[in-house]
Order: structure tokens, then C-alpha cells, then sequence
């Protein structure tokens, strides 16, 4: 795979885990450098959250429901 286009899923970080952990996991996908990172509501809001800092407009918050269409 050249490029991921984006990540969708719920990541399931909460609490034990915490901000050391979510920081892991956000350089993690920094080096897979997606379009887009959606995390799904089970991520937590603190992920979410670090997540934006880090990364920006790439992190989009998500809800049951939610459609995504990407174009090619």
C-alpha cells in the first residue's frame, strides 16, 4: 500500500489506559500518515482530543450513523 486514504475504527482507548498510551498510538498513525484518522466513539474523548492536537483537520469525529464518501 502506497497511501491509506483513512482510518475508521473504534480504537477502544479508555481508561486504564492513558495519556502515555494514547500518545503511542497517535505517533503510531502519524507514521502511517492517512488522509484522514475517524475515530469512532469507543476511542474516548481524551484520544479524540490529543488526536486533533496532533494531527488536525486529518481527525474527524465520528457517530453512529455517520456516512463517509470519499472521492476518487
Amino acid at each position: 500500500v502506497d497511501k491509506v486514504l483513512a482510518v475508521i475504527g473504534g480504537f477502544h482507548i479508555v481508561p486504564p489506559l492513558g495519556d502515555d498510551y494514547i500518545r503511542e498510538t497517535i505517533a503510531a498513525f502519524q507514521e502511517i500518515d492517512p488522509d484522514y484518522l475517524i475515530p469512532a466513539h469507543c476511542t474516548g474523548d481524551r484520544f479524540y482530543d490529543l488526536a486533533r492536537a496532533a494531527m488536525g483537520d486529518k481527525v474527524i469525529h465520528s457517530a453512529v450513523g455517520t456516512r463517509f464518501i470519499f472521492g476518487g
